[in-house]
């Protein structure tokens, strides 16, 4: 996949970080504005509240970060797992833009006509430009790499969420949240529907896994989600104490449910 237009592509972390340190300041921050204005690049592939929610993802870190004194503590798990989620995010998008360009046949009828025996182009413009050709399991290839780099982000996210989820802080809450919403969007974009597409062993039960962590969240959390049209503020500011930018993140995400109303169903928290 090749995009003619640079500023089309989202580049992933590793483009952005220094050789020493792939965690460095600068580098999240020059990646994670990508996710800015995110139907710009992708051609209105999102509504536009599902892509607010995005973007206000990639603006929550960046407060992260900002608020974030070097002297005080290093960047923990807790202060890098949304820019972890926006980055598989960021690579699951590229699945499902090959599938949207492909052609729907029966495994039996692609071997028949040998699809892509020879490499094809099946994009309709040049931003990306998609070559797909079949792979060979018999030879090595970035296929089978960039399948185990990805399964890999993915277990390491699934694995981080719980554990901070089971930590129970009420101030991590809005974070978590974030991270459980783009992992229902990361499960869309991994889920194939093409039966000639041998997709990466990602997780095998990827949705039974983020319905438990909506569960797990539904119980660390002691009820306090922000979709709900009523919000008792002062409670979470009581549980959150000095920790005002969770207080203040938590308000915004409460504000975006209850300005959207219940007829969309881009932010999908199912607890039961």
């Amino acid at each position: 996949m090749e995009y003619e237009d640079p500023d089309v592509e989202i580049k992933d972390l590793d483009h952005y970080a220094c050789e020493s340190n792939i965690h460095t300041k600068p580098a999240i921050i020059a990646f994670i504005q990508q996710f800015h204005d995110l139907n710009n690049r992708w051609g209105n592939w999102y509504e536009p509240v599902t892509e607010g929610f995005i973007t206000m993802c990639a603006a929550m870190q960046e407060d992260i970060l900002r608020e974030h004194r070097p002297g005080r503590e290093p960047l923990s798990e807790i202060h890098l797992i949304l820019v972890s989620a926006l980055r598989v995010f960021g690579l699951c998008h590229n699945i499902a833009n090959v599938e949207a360009n492909l052609s729907y046949m029966s495994e039996e009828e692609f071997l028949r006509k040998e699809v892509f025996v020879e490499p094809e182009e099946v994009s309709i413009d040049e931003n990306p430009s998609i070559i797909i050709h079949r792979h060979d399991p018999n030879s090595d290839s970035l296929a089978e790499t960039d399948g185990t780099l990805l399964k890999t982000l993915v277990h390491e996210l699934v694995s981080k969420t719980q554990r901070l989820l089971l930590r129970g802080r009420p101030w991590d809450l809005p974070i978590l949240f974030c991270v459980i919403c783009l992992l229902k969007l990361i499960h869309r974009s991994i889920s194939c529907n093409m039966p000639y597409v041998c997709m990466p062993d990602v997780y095998a039960n990827f949705g039974y896994v983020c319905k438990n962590i909506c569960r797990l969240y539904d119980a660390a959390s002691k009820g306090h989600n922000p979709l709900v049209d009523v919000w008792d503020r002062d409670e979470y500011a009581a549980l959150v104490g000095s920790h005002t930018l969770a207080l203040e993140h938590f308000e915004v995400l409460n504000g975006l449910w209850v300005n959207a109303g219940t007829s969309y169903t881009c932010i999908p928290f199912q607890p039961n």
